[in-house]
């Protein structure tokens, strides 16, 4: 019974884990705070604002995994601003 009920939980915490977002980038040098992008806000913004982290359009699966989608997700174009940080730096996600 015990390891039914530890296979059952395991089984829901592995899906939970399958997606993540980030929620800022931080850079040690030069120090700057960066914001990704923000899935479950930003398209709701008026004009959506520009960030460091491309544009999520959907978080649904690539089914053709021949396609140039699997790479990067269904639509996907560069992020409109770059972060910058010095070689050897330390970066926090």
């Amino acid at each position: 019974m015990l390891a039914k009920v530890a296979f059952a939980l395991l089984s829901v915490a592995s899906s939970v884990l399958a997606h993540g977002n980030l929620q800022e980038i931080v850079v040690e040098n030069p120090p700057a705070t960066y914001i990704p992008w923000l899935p479950f806000q930003d398209p709701y913004k008026t004009p959506s604002p520009d960030r460091v982290g491309r544009k999520i359009p959907d978080n649904g699966p690539v089914e053709d995994v021949t396609s140039i989608d699997i790479q990067c997700n269904k639509g996907a174009v560069p992020a409109a601003l770059i972060a910058t940080a010095a070689a050897g730096s330390n970066v926090a996600l």
